[in-house]
């Protein structure tokens, strides 16, 4: 699919705090209205980028705020969603 043609689904931000308080990936996929299990995991895969990068600009300025978004991003990168590299 083509970074163009894809849709925003309001729902991926209630999915995605869902996933952070604990519920597990598959009863996950039963809420999910519409949207494909590879969808859900390079969304959820590209805001613990995107979160990766906001700790890394303000880690030297709010290690408060950093801590934070540290403990989001674990909280996200479990599961299918974690990439073993």
């Amino acid at each position: 699919m083509d970074e163009r043609d894809a849709g925003f689904h309001p729902s991926l931000a209630n999915l995605a705090y869902r996933f952070s308080q604990g519920l597990a990936f598959v009863d996950l996929l039963k809420e999910a209205e519409n949207i494909q299990e590879g969808d859900i995991v390079q969304a959820f895969r590209r805001g613990i980028d995107i979160l990766r990068q906001i700790k890394a600009a303000c880690s030297q300025e709010d290690p408060g705020l950093a801590a934070k978004i540290k403990e989001a991003m674990d909280r996200l990168d479990r599961d299918l969603i974690q990439v073993n590299l």
